[in-house]
């Protein structure tokens, strides 16, 4: 199941698969017919993959779905793309993260912070919440710096639907988040 799928160049594809299934990354072009490369990141665990972004240097895999709203192991692995593009095995380093507006971590399916969706800007990465809870997308950023943080709250608003996935380019000189 692929839960994650971002171009990292021309004809360059990496997709993720979703929980329950190896760490491991797809790369892949479509006009090439170059074959799937698979890559595994030998120090990850794949508790619950939901999106992929990328930035010039590095992968992000955001190991972060929290159906339940009960993980306190909410993590983003960072990967060399230099790596992945000659490799068949590259090593993660770990963003580590909490909400910290979150105070409730007993199981239940009205949780407003499962997340599926990350972009990558600048310096930040940026997640959107899929909430069961009251059907809102809460916003939040955090560095790309490998470590320990409670992720910084921008706010929430109506996407009038459960956000799973998230786009973001820059396109005749304008930033979008799509």
């Amino acid at each position: 199941e692929n839960s994650g799928l971002v171009m990292i160049g021309p004809d360059e594809y990496i997709g993720i698969n979703d929980s329950g299934h190896e760490p491991i990354i797809y790369v892949f072009g479509i006009k090439q017919k170059m074959g799937t490369r698979i890559v595994k990141v030998t120090n990850a665990t794949n508790v619950d993959w939901e999106e992929v972004t990328a930035d010039k240097e590095y992968l992000y895999i955001g190991d972060f779905g929290n159906n339940e709203g009960d993980r306190r192991d909410l993590a983003i692995y960072k990967v060399r793309l230099r790596d992945l593009r000659i490799k068949y095995e590259v090593t993660a380093e770990k963003i580590s993260f909490a909400f910290p507006d979150q105070k409730k971590f007993s199981p239940s399916r009205k949780t407003n912070y499962d997340c599926e969706a990350m972009v990558s800007i600048g310096d930040s990465l940026y997640i959107f919440t899929k909430n069961h809870g009251n059907f809102r997308t809460l916003a939040y950023r955090l560095p790309k710096t490998p470590g320990t943080c409670n992720a910084h709250f921008l706010g929430m608003f109506d996407a009038e639907g459960m956000v799973t996935g998230a786009a973001y380019r820059t396109s005749n000189g304008r930033d979008e988040l799509i």
